[in-house]
């Protein structure tokens, strides 16, 4: 029986979009409300972080200084996923 290696698919890097619909601090000063790709993210400050809100209600923990995210994107591939890079970006505009 010969033994069949299959490679593994070339990971593509993250891209997307990201704005403000409702900056942190604007109303209340821990959450804002951010577009990720054209879906609504909530935003909450919290201490050493964020936490990223899907619609459907998932939760997701950024770590503010190395941006690890709980998403399985980050965790099972190792990399900085699309919440942490559109987090990040959001707060330097």
């Amino acid at each position: 029986m010969a033994n069949v290696s299959h490679r593994r698919a070339a990971v593509k890097p993250v891209a997307g979009t990201c704005r403000w619909v409702r900056r942190l601090g604007d109303g209340d000063p821990h959450s804002g409300v951010l577009l990720i790709n054209g879906r609504p993210y909530g935003v909450v400050a919290i201490p050493g972080g964020y936490r990223v809100v899907k619609p459907d209600g998932v939760v997701y923990d950024l770590d503010a200084r190395s941006w690890a995210c709980t998403c399985p994107d980050a965790v099972w591939r190792q990399r900085q996923c699309k919440h942490a890079k559109a987090v990040r970006a959001a707060l330097a505009q």
